[in-house]
């Protein structure tokens, strides 16, 4: 994977295509600047329409359905976010964790501040401040739809509660294949299970269960479009004991089997 950042400019030909997909182990900032399109995140569908800015992270499975006219492509990864910002880096990236969505439309402030940041992270392209430039442009992506998830929740949260949310976040994103149980994550956090499932389902809107097992099955999603594994190669890689139980599960929530989800996506691709 290349440590230097890349930023590609949409300009409606197929090559675009091939950048993303080829870039999906790196950070991803896409910004649209003209034209209608529709952008296939983890299996769904997003439409992209002028202005909207759109954020990725390693491991999703993403592609253009239907090319925008104009746009932009950042790329980066997490050695040189946090080789270029020190220290800052790491937070910059557990902050981004919790961004409750894959994008944001900005009003016309919000897009005046992320207009004039862009323009100078394209003129300061080669120097060394690129890296300061990427961090602020991800610090204004954060918190224009954490100030909106924020208006949407109990404003008596306090700030350690959110910042717990972040914690079992991080948790989850590294340990969700090998435990299941929800209370290592409590145990992990130091709190009590019914406080951090509380707080869970305010701030998220699902128990630790929930978010566990959502985190899993979209590994699962992903492995089962982007790889030759059985599927009962990975039930075992998700942790899951009995590939009976894994079957059974993906069904209930995805509606259908491993089996034929597979089959339903490799068609249409």
């Amino acid at each position: 994977m290349p440590l230097n950042p890349r930023l590609t400019r949409i300009q409606g030909h197929n090559r675009i295509k091939e950048a993303l997909i080829l870039d999906a182990e790196c950070y991803i900032i896409l910004w649209i600047t003209g034209g209608k399109g529709v952008l296939k995140i983890d299996c769904e569908e997003y439409e992209l329409i002028t202005n909207r800015v759109f954020y990725m992270m390693p491991g999703q499975k993403v592609s253009f359905v239907k090319l925008p006219q104009t746009g932009y492509i950042l790329h980066f990864t997490e050695e040189f976010l946090i080789n270029s910002t020190e220290n800052r880096g790491k937070n910059i990236l557990l902050e981004w964790l919790f961004i409750p969505q894959v994008f944001f439309d900005p009003d016309d402030i919000q897009l005046l501040d992320f207009k004039s940041l862009w323009e100078i992270l394209e003129r300061n392209w080669k120097q060394e401040s690129l890296g300061f430039l990427i961090a602020k442009l991800i610090n204004l992506i954060w918190v224009y739809p954490q100030a909106i998830q924020m208006r949407s929740r109990d404003s008596r949260l306090l700030k350690e509660e959110w910042t717990l949310i972040k914690h079992l976040k991080r948790n989850v994103e590294l340990y969700y294949k090998e435990r299941k149980d929800s209370s290592f994550y409590a145990k992990e956090l130091n709190v009590p299970l019914w406080r951090l499932n509380k707080i869970a389902r305010q701030v998220l809107g699902s128990s630790v269960h929930d978010i566990v097992l959502a985190r899993t099955l979209l590994e699962a999603k992903r492995l089962l479009t982007t790889t030759r594994r059985s599927i009962k190669e990975i039930n075992f890689e998700l942790g899951f004991k009995d590939p009976s139980y894994f079957n059974k599960v993906f069904k209930r929530l995805c509606g259908v089997s491993p089996s034929t989800y597979r089959t339903q996506e490799r068609r249409s691709d």
